[in-house]
């Protein structure tokens, strides 16, 4: 993911992956690079990256509609912003917004459309607007018809269940819902694209197409085409607005109108690295209100109304894929077995792999070398998956020339704005002006050294490989070279 720290007039495109920040601002211009992200720093905001704690500068309180009745939903005792029962319980809809910036707030009577996962975030958004707005109602996406048993405890963790526990809690909050299905969409566009990726011994993340294409892609197709053939639903002005649990935040620019993604302030759960292909035609009509709290507080406010997710724990999988058990496991009902040798740099056959795709570099091997032997004790990690022979070869960890690069190339690169000429992005980055996240959650991101064309769309590396090329980014983080596993 490649992000521009400034606040510069910067928006979301096209379809491969980088991200923006300001230190929490996540979109003034992407591309999409796989695992890398570039940022612009030069205009700094107020804000710092650290905590919520940190923000210094905010806009005045926003406006919040007072809370409406709803009598089905019986909280242990009965709170609004005005009268606090309990000091620890945090503020429902509360707003953290650095100076420029604003949070958009529904009209009462807009149609507010929640997004709900059988989770407890968003189980906890659709309690705040349900305790604020009339029009609220929660939609479930079912993508996945696949049911699994978990190994575990032989416990079903379905689709289905998923569904029954979304009915109950909007039941609990005397709100309708809906199911929708996208699993076509799903099928085509993120998880065939991920199948084929590691087919070529490479490591997608499916969470980034999953965004773009379905949860913020074909769902807001739906709500469109819903809206436009029912048009008396919105009158005088009202619109609909499409609201999720993610740990991020939209927030509006004052001095040119655009929505831009920002961190979410709990930076323990920031998901911004994941929306980052979110275009800002779309982020105008959404709301991620999550984004301002962190998870301990999410936890509080859902045992204090006693939603019927207060203690599920958190979900881990694939994207809408009720998947258990070693996710190796579960690649394997869908790419065919590629057997091959587990080798060390000298040549040397140690064991055998049933496909590249079950390995990830960086991992450890699980390969049981002779302690004994001086040459191979310590632990062996993965450090690079041979596609012409079929190899994984593996490594110590001490082995820095087999684990750290200083040069990566990066095709099907997608700029997300023409502002910035490749020019001025070269400068960017050989001035400081630009850093690099390739994972979510990277603390410290990346220092970049140098940028620039590739002329040749094929070259061939030093062992005869085709290495494909577009664009060569050289990094430099204090060291010769840097970690990019």
């Amino acid at each position: 993911m490649f992000l521009p720290k400034s606040l510069s007039n910067l928006h979301p495109l096209k379809s491969t992956t980088i991200t923006v920040t300001v230190p929490t601002l996540v979109s003034c211009f992407q591309i999409q690079l796989n695992r890398f992200v570039v940022v612009n720093k030069r205009r700094q905001s107020s804000l710092s990256s650290s905590s919520s704690s940190s923000l210094t500068s905010l806009s005045p309180p926003i406006s919040i509609p007072s809370p409406i009745q709803r009598p089905h939903l019986k909280p242990q005792q009965q709170l609004t912003e005005s009268d606090s029962k309990d000091p620890e319980i945090p503020e429902l809809l509360r707003s953290q917004v650095p100076k420029g910036y604003r949070q958009p707030i529904p009209s009462i009577n807009d149609e507010i459309i929640i997004s709900m996962s059988s989770g407890v975030d968003s189980s906890v958004t659709a309690l705040m607007y349900a305790l604020h707005y009339p029009k609220v109602r929660g939609i479930f996406m079912s993508n996945w018809s696949s049911d699994t048993i978990m190994k575990d405890n032989n416990t079903r963790c379905t689709i289905e269940k998923d569904w029954e526990q979304v009915q109950e809690t909007c039941k609990q909050l005397n709100i309708p819902c809906e199911r929708v299905n996208f699993e076509k969409e799903y099928w085509n566009d993120v998880f065939e694209p991920m199948l084929n990726m590691y087919s070529k011994g490479l490591t997608p993340n499916p969470d980034v197409g999953c965004n773009k294409f379905v949860k913020f892609g074909s769902m807001v197709k739906h709500l469109e085409s819903y809206y436009a053939t029912n048009k008396f639903f919105l009158k005088d002005g009202q619109r609909w607005w499409l609201v999720t649990g993610h740990y991020a935040r939209v927030l509006q620019n004052e001095s040119n109108g655009q929505y831009q993604l920002f961190r979410s302030t709990y930076l323990p759960k920031d998901q911004s690295y994941y929306l980052s292909m979110v275009p800002e035609k779309v982020l105008s009509k959404v709301l991620m209100p999550v984004g301002h709290y962190t998870k301990p507080e999410i936890r509080k406010i859902a045992q204090f109304y006693n939603l019927l997710t207060k203690d599920k724990k958190d979900s881990q999988g694939l994207c809408f894929v009720s998947q258990v058990g070693k996710f190796k496991d579960f690649l394997a009902e869908y790419l065919p077995s590629n057997p091959g040798d587990i080798v060390t740099k000298d040549g040397k056959v140690w064991g055998h792999h049933t496909g590249l795709w079950n390995a990830t570099i960086g991992q450890k091997s699980g390969v049981s070398m002779p302690q004994g032997d001086p040459n191979y004790h310590g632990v062996w990690f993965v450090s690079e998956k041979n596609i012409d022979k079929n190899q994984l070869v593996i490594s110590k960890f001490d082995d820095i020339d087999a684990f750290v690069k200083d040069l990566i190339y990066v095709d099907e690169w997608t700029w997300l704005n023409d502002n910035l000429s490749m020019d001025q992005i070269k400068d960017g980055i050989l001035n400081g002006d630009f850093v690099g996240q390739y994972r979510s959650l990277q603390d410290p991101p990346l220092q970049l050294k140098d940028f620039g064309y590739v002329d040749a769309d094929v070259d061939v590396d030093n062992e005869g490989r085709s290495v494909r090329k577009s664009y060569g980014i050289r990094n430099h983080c204090g060291y010769e070279k840097f970690n990019l596993v």
